[in-house]
C-alpha cells in the first residue's frame, strides 16, 4: 500500500558505554518494514529486546546486538535470531554510526539522508478512512444506502482488523500484505460482497461473510462499477486482477 524505499531509525535504547549507536534503516517499502517487524514481535525474545514507538522509530536493547558484530542481530540475521529476520536481507540497506563520548561521530553523515514521509500506522483494530492513491481526494463513503461508495465530498472511518489472528500475532499486530483482514463501519456493520448485476458489489452486512486479504486493497481488487473513478460510484471486488491492473488504496488516519 506503499511505494519507493521506506527508512526507520534503530537507536540504542539504554546507556551504551560505547556511545550512542544509530542505525538508519532504508526498506524497499513500508510493506517490508511491516513484515519485518511482525517476525520479530511473534518471536518473544526478540520481541522482548525491541520496542516500536512509531512505524519510523525502534529502540533496542544492549542484549540484541550480536557477540561478533557492532550491528544488531535483528538487522543483520547473525547470531540467535537469524531464523526470524533471514528473509529479510537483501530488501533494505543499513547504515550504522556511534556518537562517542566527546560528542563527535564515527561517520560525518548518512549516505541516504530520508525526507519527510507520511506514513500511516498500520495496526490491526484501528480506525482508518481508504482512500484512492491515484486520485487521493477520492474516499470510500457509507453514505447509508447499503453500499460503500466513492466520494470526493465526504469520508467515512472503517475499523480495519486481522481476522483470526493466530496464537503467535500480538495483540495490536502490524498487519501485512499476507493477512485475512475484517472492515467494520462505525456501527459495528461488517463490509461484505453481494452479486448483482454481475457484479461482486462493496455492500453493509450485519454479519461476517467476507474475509479479504489485506494486500487486495493495493493489488487492484477493488474498483468502481463502471470501472471509472466517480462521484457516488459504488465500490465492487474484483477477482482474480492482475497486479497493478486496477484501483489502489490505501489506509489514512
Amino acid at each position: 500500500m506503499s511505494s519507493g524505499m521506506f527508512s526507520v531509525w534503530v537507536v540504542l535504547g539504554i546507556e551504551n558505554p560505547f556511545g550512542q549507536s544509530r542505525s538508519l534503516v532504508t526498506f524497499v517499502d513500508q510493506e517490508t518494514a511491516d513484515e519485518w517487524w511482525r517476525a520479530i514481535s511473534e518471536n518473544a525474545e526478540a520481541a522482548a529486546l525491541v520496542r516500536r514507538l512509531t512505524p519510523q522509530l525502534y529502540s533496542y536493547t544492549r542484549e540484541s546486538w550480536g557477540d561478533d558484530s557492532q550491528t544488531p542481530n535483528l538487522l543483520t540475521a547473525r547470531g540467535r535470531f537469524a531464523n526470524v529476520t533471514h528473509r529479510f536481507l537483501g530488501k533494505f540497506v543499513l547504515e550504522f554510526r556511534v556518537q562517542q563520548a566527546d560528542g563527535t561521530l564515527d561517520r560525518a553523515a548518512f549516505t541516504l539522508n530520508p525526507g519527510p514521509q507520511q506514513v500511516t500506522d498500520r495496526v490491526s483494530g484501528n480506525w482508518f478512512c481508504i482512500r484512492s492513491k491515484i486520485a487521493p481526494h477520492f474516499y470510500w463513503i457509507n453514505d447509508g444506502s447499503g453500499c460503500i461508495k466513492l466520494s470526493d465530498k465526504g469520508r467515512s472511518r472503517f475499523q480495519v482488523a486481522i481476522h483470526n489472528p493466530g496464537p503467535t500475532v500480538p495483540e495490536k499486530a502490524v498487519m501485512i500484505p499476507s493477512d485475512h483482514i475484517t472492515i467494520r463501519t462505525s456501527g459495528g456493520a461488517y463490509l461484505g460482497l453481494q452479486h448483482a448485476e454481475g457484479r461482486k458489489v462493496l455492500t453493509v452486512t450485519e454479519t461476517l461473510q467476507t474475509a479479504f486479504r489485506f494486500s487486495e486493497l493495493a493489488a487492484g481488487n477493488f474498483g468502481c462499477a463502471g470501472g471509472c473513478l466517480q462521484d457516488g460510484a459504488s465500490l465492487c471486488f474484483i477477482e482474480g486482477a492482475a497486479p497493478g491492473a486496477g484501483e489502489a488504496w490505501e489506509l489514512v488516519q
